[in-house]
């Protein structure tokens, strides 16, 4: 947990902070959303987080949460933005960081899952009592040794916080895990959002070509599940016949379902339908194909 101090909360100059080393980039989507809400609503949005950093004599903020809402005020043409200024060292200003934007609903999986992973390298960096073991190890180290703070597991600690269980916090963070910042990033991109299971599937891919192709497959659309991008890859090598198109499943579903269905549900089926079937024949005999 972070342990930051709150100092003040006032309007800052947009270019006197320091925007640098940001665990996920602005989402034009998200920046949008706060401007519509800043405009039907006329209401402003909560104050920034920075720190107040001296070095050297130097004072500086540095963002620690906010980076969409400020870029939503440059829109929106202001100069400044109110922020809670904190000090606190290095590693409580990414806990902050990490625990205001787990508490969102709207991150992608693959967002959710790189903080999460980043919460579990600072955390434990900060409280290394709260590393996980096994057996009385496990239980001993799910208290600090002084007897005055607990200092519970991180999965626990991210299951209170965020609602969920423990297993499925370590799911997630297993998902990300093996994933390169290129690949991450194309994630990122794809536009729908892949969810944790093909993440963890893309994991679990040990070929490096096979990897990243199974990424791009994704990213573009060109694979909606990392099953149907891996048989891309294979088909693409030479190595296994190429996916069925979504023309020709509907086709051959089309084809079981008639031969199924047995003569009283086909002539059923041209009665209430047959206009549509006159009319798709005709159709086909006009431009001699079957397309």
């Amino acid at each position: 947990m972070s342990e930051l101090r709150l100092i003040e909360t006032r309007e800052l100059a947009l270019d006197d902070i320091v925007v640098e080393d940001r665990l996920r980039p602005v989402d034009e989507m998200g920046v949008s959303a706060i401007l519509m809400t800043i405009r039907e609503g006329g209401a402003t949005t909560d104050p920034i987080d920075v720190r107040r950093v001296r070095r050297k004599g130097v004072v500086s903020f540095r963002l620690i949460d906010g980076a969409h809402r400020m870029a939503a005020e440059r829109q929106l043409g202001n100069t400044t933005i109110l922020a809670s200024i904190h000090e606190g060292t290095d590693a409580d200003a990414r806990l902050m960081e990490i625990e205001r934007n787990l508490a969102r609903a709207e991150m992608k999986p693959v967002d959710r899952a790189v903080f999460l992973l980043e919460y579990k390298h600072a955390y434990e960096k900060k409280y290394p009592e709260a590393r996980a073991a096994i057996g009385q190890a496990l239980i001993a180290k799910r208290w600090d040794t002084t007897g005055t703070i607990p200092v519970v597991s991180f999965a626990a600690k991210i299951g209170a916080m965020t609602g969920q269980d423990e297993s499925t916090v370590r799911r997630q963070i297993r998902a990300v895990k093996a994933l390169e910042r290129p690949e991450i990033d194309a994630l990122r991109s794809s536009p729908k959002w892949v969810c944790y299971n093909d993440i963890a599937e893309i994991g679990k891919i040990t070929e490096v070509d096979e990897r990243r192709f199974a990424v791009n497959a994704l990213a573009a659309g060109e694979a909606k599940t990392v099953n149907a991008a891996r048989k891309l890859y294979r088909a693409a090598r030479g190595e296994g016949p190429a996916p069925m198109s979504d023309k020709d499943a509907k086709f051959l579903r089309l084809m079981d379902a008639w031969d199924r269905a047995g003569p009283v549900a086909q002539r059923r089926f041209l009665s209430e339908r047959g206009t549509d079937v006159s009319e798709r024949l005709a159709e086909v005999l006009r431009r001699g194909d079957q397309g």
